[in-house]
């Protein structure tokens, strides 16, 4: 049997976290939802998420400064840093992230999958 992919969603918008678990769930993946970037490190430890989907403008630590925690201990999760503006790409690249996602609510959904897809194969 395939190993399940495990998705972690880190937003402080609960509509987005939300918009993303339930079809992501519905598909076969392993989703967790964090409101807040303080404890992605902690969470990843428990649970070795296979990539994870950071809202960049939270509270302290901002998204791009938790990947940069997670990427001290783990190069091989994949991160996805998100944000409405464009202009956090660079901190999110810095930072260790592989993929910068520009949101739009039109299209979240499906392109989320299509950025899961683009790193693990999906049966």
């Amino acid at each position: 049997m395939k190993k399940k992919i495990k998705v972690l969603i880190v937003d402080d918008d609960v509509s987005i976290c939300n918009a993303l678990r339930r079809p992501l769930t519905r598909t076969g993946f392993l989703v967790d939802t964090l409101l807040g970037p303080e404890n992605v490190l902690a969470s990843h430890e428990k649970a070795t998420y296979d990539i994870m989907f950071i809202d960049t403008e939270m509270p302290h630590p901002v998204g791009y400064e938790a990947c940069a925690q997670v990427r001290q201990k783990d190069l091989s999760v994949v991160i996805i840093g998100m944000s409405s503006e464009r202009i956090f790409q660079p901190q999110w690249i810095e930072a260790g992230a592989n993929e910068f996602y520009h949101k739009q609510m039109s299209t979240l959904r499906s392109d989320v999958e299509d950025l899961i897809q683009q790193y693990f194969t999906i049966a």
